[in-house]
């Protein structure tokens, strides 16, 4: 191999190594950016869902029918367990909340085979502390425009004697006063559906 030659193929390999060292930084950012991104604040929040337990949901016929409730127990709790005392600005200011359904079968097209996700503003505040600082809070999980809407419609058409079972998904935001990183948590529950009759 000649001078030239060999001097072409020592740049051609330091511009591969630096071109491939210069991929892996920008992938490596991404990474970090997208951690970072998520977990900023140094509590959590947690929740429950209906005390834990399963959810009867009435479509209804005829008359409109009416929507649906459920109680989310949350609690905030220091990253650091040495700090889990009670402190008013290292609290979570609530702010909204997203639902969203799903089914264990996989079949979870929105209007078709599960009801369509929504979301709606929360107001409460949830403190830093023991359980006896756990906030219980009121969350629409089911809208009356579900119960008009396929595939919830169709048990109030003729489907009397139908259940319907599926997951509701529900998290919730807050940002937490001290640092002003968004704080969220999610927690899923079973929901049955079905025309229950009007003393359901």
């Amino acid at each position: 191999m000649s001078g030239t030659s060999r001097m072409q193929s020592l740049w051609r390999r330091s511009m591969t190594r630096k071109l491939f060292l210069g991929l892996a930084a920008l992938a490596l950012a991404g990474c970090t950016n997208q951690m970072g991104d998520n977990g900023q604040a140094d509590v959590i929040m947690v929740m429950i869902l209906n005390g834990g337990a399963p959810f009867r949901s009435n479509v209804g016929s005829g008359n409109l029918p009416t929507a649906d409730d459920v109680i989310v127990t949350l609690a905030a709790r220091s990253k650091n367990i040495r700090f889990n005392e009670t402190q008013y600005t290292r609290g979570i200011q609530l702010s909204r909340y997203e639902v969203r359904f799903y089914r264990s079968d996989g079949r979870n097209t929105e209007g078709v085979d599960v009801p369509y996700r929504h979301a709606g503003n929360l107001a409460g505040f949830v403190d830093i502390g023991t359980p006896e600082e756990n906030v219980n809070l009121p969350v629409e999980v089911v809208r009356v425009q579900n119960k008009i809407e396929p595939p919830l419609r169709n048990l109030r058409e003729g489907g009397q004697n139908q259940i319907f079972t599926c997951f509701a998904e529900i998290t919730v935001y807050g940002t937490q006063l001290a640092s002003g990183d968004v704080v969220k948590a999610t927690g899923s529950m079973q929901i049955d559906f079905a025309d229950f009759g009007a003393g359901a």
